[in-house]
């Protein structure tokens, strides 16, 4: 069955920010292994691999996230 919302009649309006989380998460993901694979290489100061690290850690949650959001909506269903 779909959920639709009563006014404007969109179907699952909260997939667009799943949606979007997942393509955060995976810029995210991908810019923090680039910064760190690049700071390594160049041996390049501290502050990028820095930047980097916390780049891949907040890809890395957002991913959990947006998997953790998916179970519980299954489990709903």
């Amino acid at each position: 069955m779909e959920k639709q919302n009563g006014e404007t009649g969109q179907r699952n309006p909260k997939r667009l920010t799943k949606t979007a989380a997942g393509t955060l998460a995976g810029l995210c993901l991908g810019f923090g292994m680039y910064g760190m694979i690049h700071g390594l290489r160049a041996e390049e100061s501290t502050f990028r691999l820095i930047l980097s690290s916390i780049t891949l850690c907040c890809g890395i949650l957002l991913l959990l996230r947006t998997r953790g959001d998916r179970k519980t909506e299954e489990k709903e269903n």
